[in-house]
C-alpha cells in the first residue's frame, strides 16, 4: 500500500525540523483494531493494529523541545485485510517502510502528533488523542543489531536505505552506529538556524 503522510522524513533537515525525539524502540505487542461492523457484514475490511513500542534508548532530542520521551509510546499503525471471514485476515503494508513487527527494532524519529486547529474542529469529528509516533515512513530505520538491517516491508534486509531517493537520511546511516546519527542531527540543527522546530497541530504549525 502507499500512504499520504503528513510530514516528509527523507532527509537529516526533515528529522531536525520536525521530529521531537529520535530513539532506539522495540516493538512489544500488537493489538488489532477491531473492524468496523458494516465491514463485517460486508465480509471484507481493513483492519488497523495498536502497536505497544519499548523505547530502549534516547538518540538525540530537539534543542526546543519539553516533552520528555516516555519509556513506552503506543500508536495505531496498519495491520491486515479481510476478504471473507475476519479469521482470514492477511498483513499489509506501506511501501518503503517497515510493517513494524513485535520482537524487531528500530531507529525512529518521533513527533507528539495532535490534530484540529482551535476554532476551526469539526464537533461531529472524533478527535485523536494527543500521542507519540513516527514522523513518517522514512522515519523508521531497522537495527537488528546495525542500522538499515532487520525487518523491513514485512522482510529481512541487509540495508532498507539502498532504493531511497539521493539525499536519503536513512541510506546514509546504513551500518552506522547511534552515536553518528545523534552527530549529524546535532551539526544540522546547530549549522542552519532556519530549520526552526515546529510543534503543533497538523495543518496549522506542521509542514
Amino acid at each position: 500500500m502507499t500512504a499520504e503522510e503528513a510530514f516528509s522524513s527523507s532527509t537529516v533537515e526533515n528529522w531536525v525540523r520536525q521530529a521531537d525525539h529520535v530513539a532506539l524502540v522495540t516493538v512489544v505487542g500488537e493489538e488489532p483494531i477491531p473492524p468496523t461492523k458494516s465491514e463485517v457484514e460486508r465480509r471484507e475490511g481493513l483492519v488497523g493494529r495498536m502497536l505497544s513500542i519499548h523505547i530502549e534508548s534516547g538518540v538525540w532530542t530537539h534543542p526546543d523541545v519539553t516533552r520528555e520521551l516516555p519509556p513506552a509510546i503506543t500508536f495505531q499503525d496498519f495491520g491486515w485485510a479481510f476478504n471473507g471471514a475476519f479469521e482470514s485476515k492477511y498483513r499489509i503494508g506501506v511501501r518503503g517502510r517497515p510493517y513494524l513487527l513485535p520482537g524487531h527494532t528500530y531507529l525512529m524519529a518521533l513527533r507528539w502528533f495532535e490534530w484540529g486547529c482551535p476554532g476551526r474542529i469539526d464537533p461531529e469529528d472524533e478527535i485523536t488523542p494527543a500521542h507519540f509516533a513516527p514522523l513518517g515512513s522514512g522515519a523508521i530505520v531497522p537495527f537488528d543489531g546495525t542500522l538499515g538491517a532487520g525487518e523491513f516491508e514485512g522482510r529481512w534486509t541487509a540495508n532498507a536505505g539502498q532504493d531511497d531517493p539521493a539525499g536519503s537520511f536513512r541510506a546514509a546511516m546504513a551500518g552506522r552506529t547511534s552515536n553518528w546519527v545523534n552527530e549529524q542531527l546535532s551539526n544540522t540543527a546547530a549549522s542552519d538556524p532556519a530549520l526552526t522546530h515546529k510543534p503543533g497541530p497538523i495543518g496549522c504549525d506542521g509542514e
